[in-house]
């Protein structure tokens, strides 16, 4: 008689995941939730020690040992907030200030009709310019605003302004309070995991799992999209690390399930 199998321990998996960046000094600085994430693979990486009979032809195994044990994760994110691009791209958050200023003045050497130009700030207003010094500039004509919010600008192709002038002016900016990334400034960021399940299936009992790894090292993976034709995703990978100073009797961490 064949044994039946149970449809309702199987796993759909859904849940929470939240990261804890640790400072050098291992100390929490709260965690972060990450968001919609759309996969979450933990792998396991074993190298074994096996050792074969020579007292045989057919030199059975009679002996195997697991020597060194390992685990990894992926997170596949959808969400693209300051904090997860800041973990992909290995970042560190900072801030910079914009200044009110009004009649800011500007000037561009030697222009290119065709060509866009960088103004160096953001949501620009009220941009009056000459060219070579003196001959007015006329919007629509000579120049465009390609984007008011970056600061950008076109010399445009037919207008009056001939290829090498020098195209200046002002423009008002209000204040801003800016949020950045520093790429690459941190190289090796460790967190602490936080995984909480809500399956709609779990084995039988309805109780949802609590994964808590102590420590992993993150890196990012694959590529992040920032165009696309569907929705853009990234990976983060996810080193378990032991933490055997502070968790001598689970160094790797734990998965609690509660019992009904």
């Amino acid at each position: 008689m064949p044994l039946p199998a149970d449809g309702s321990k199987v796993k759909l998996g859904k849940g929470s995941l939240l990261l804890d960046t640790l400072t050098n000094q291992g100390v929490s600085t709260g965690f972060d939730f990450v968001g919609n994430v759309t996969a979450l693979e933990l792998s396991s990486d074993v190298t074994k020690a096996e050792l074969f009979s020579s007292t045989e032809r057919s030199a059975p195994k009679i002996a195997e040992s697991i020597t060194r044990l390992g685990y990894s994760l992926v997170a596949t994110c959808s969400e693209y907030t300051k904090r997860n691009l800041e973990k992909f791209l290995l970042g560190a958050l900072a801030t910079k200030q914009q200044a009110i200023q009004a009649a800011q003045a500007f000037t561009i050497d030697a222009v290119v009709p065709g060509r866009f130009y960088d103004l160096g700030a953001r949501r620009i207003t009220n941009l009056v310019a000459t060219f070579d010094g003196t001959a007015a500039a006329v919007a629509g004509t000579d120049y465009r605003v390609a984007s008011a919010e970056f600061g950008l600008i076109q010399i445009l192709e037919g207008g009056g302004i001939p290829e090498g002038s020098s195209f200046e002016g002002t423009f008002d900016q209000p204040e801003l309070t800016i949020d950045q990334i520093r790429i690459a400034r941190n190289s090796a960021p460790v967190c602490h995991l936080l995984y909480l399940a809500d399956d709609a299936n779990q084995d039988g009992d309805a109780s949802r799992d609590r994964l808590e790894i102590w420590k992993v090292s993150l890196a990012p993976e694959g590529s992040l999209n920032f165009i696309s034709d569907d929705y853009g995703n990234f990976q983060l990978s996810m080193g378990v690390l032991s933490d055997a100073v502070n968790h001598p009797d689970d160094p790797f961490g734990t998965l609690d399930r509660i019992r009904e």
